[in-house]
């Protein structure tokens, strides 16, 4: 701005010594020469404004385009990480629960347990087929955003996910208690399905990591203002904490607390003692943030 009152004030002045000489060099009353030239100055000074105002209408499609491309960028990059932590959820858990189950009973010969590890990998394998294909026919009917993939869970009650989870705990020789309230289920599909895949994660690391014949608590609270969710299970020889330092195998806590924190609540999951404590509070107003 400076500069441009200065560029103006030193045009006026070099305007006015220019009329003095020419007003002595021929004779000519300087005021005879003033309207030509202010105008001539006018016609300059609005070609010279037009041009002043091209210029930054440019740059300010320069700054909007980069604005554009970066907000495109990250929204890809959102979406991206939406469908990772969703794949991670839907495939992981399943295949940890078929491969258990499968080696747990890979040397028996008895008939009934063979059965029952059978029914368990149908269910397993049916139920990550199913939200497979909802997320592969979400893609193909365009991009996904958070509140798509709400609904890949919208058929899915908490309680009887829980329930779930506890038979296939128990089935592979852990002790678990659940206490999950029935009005947990009358939650926006957001939370729900949150507080599903934390849930499937912990049971996913319960398989991984604790040994059979320990006790694993899973308690949701529900209070006027927020949902609790608290997972405990015994440490095991190889807790969690070592696959958040061992590159892709820390995807799924990893993908919890992105959950969480994209909802406006706090996560942590580490050692407590000699149990591992898996813990998140989520605000039932974050359907609103979802």
């Amino acid at each position: 701005m400076t500069t441009r009152w200065a560029v103006t004030g030193a045009t006026w002045l070099i305007f006015l010594a220019w009329l003095v000489v020419a007003s002595a060099l021929h004779g000519a009353q300087w005021s005879d020469l003033f309207w030509p030239v202010l105008l001539l100055f006018f016609v300059a000074g609005t070609i010279g404004t037009g041009v002043r105002g091209f210029q930054r209408a440019r740059e300010a499609d320069r700054r909007q385009l980069k604005e554009l491309r970066e907000e495109n960028l990250r929204i890809r990059e959102d979406e991206r990480a939406a469908l990772a932590r969703e794949l991670h959820d839907v495939v992981a858990h399943e295949l940890s629960i078929i491969s258990l189950q499968i080696t747990s009973r890979s040397r028996t010969d008895d008939p009934t347990e063979l059965r029952q590890v059978l029914d368990s990998v149908k269910r397993s394998t049916h139920s990550a087929l199913y939200e497979l294909r909802l997320l592969v026919g979400l893609l193909r009917e365009g991009g996904p955003d958070e509140s798509d993939l709400g609904h890949l869970s919208d058929d899915t009650s908490v309680v009887g996910v829980a329930e779930q989870l506890r038979q296939q705990l128990s089935d592979l020789g852990h002790t678990t208690m659940c206490q999950v309230p029935a009005e947990i289920d009358d939650l926006p599909a957001t939370l729900t399905r949150t507080l599903i895949r934390i849930l499937q994660e912990s049971s996913t690391n319960i398989v991984k990591h604790a040994a059979p014949g320990g006790i694993c608590q899973a308690t949701i609270r529900l209070t006027p203002d927020e949902v609790v969710l608290s997972v405990t299970n015994p440490l095991g020889s190889r807790p969690p904490a070592a696959d958040l330092r061992r590159g892709p195998t820390g995807w799924g806590l990893r993908g919890i607390a992105e959950r969480v924190d994209l909802l406006g609540g706090d996560f942590s999951a580490g050692p407590a003692g000699d149990r591992w404590v898996v813990r998140a509070s989520i605000p039932l107003s974050a359907d609103e943030l979802a």
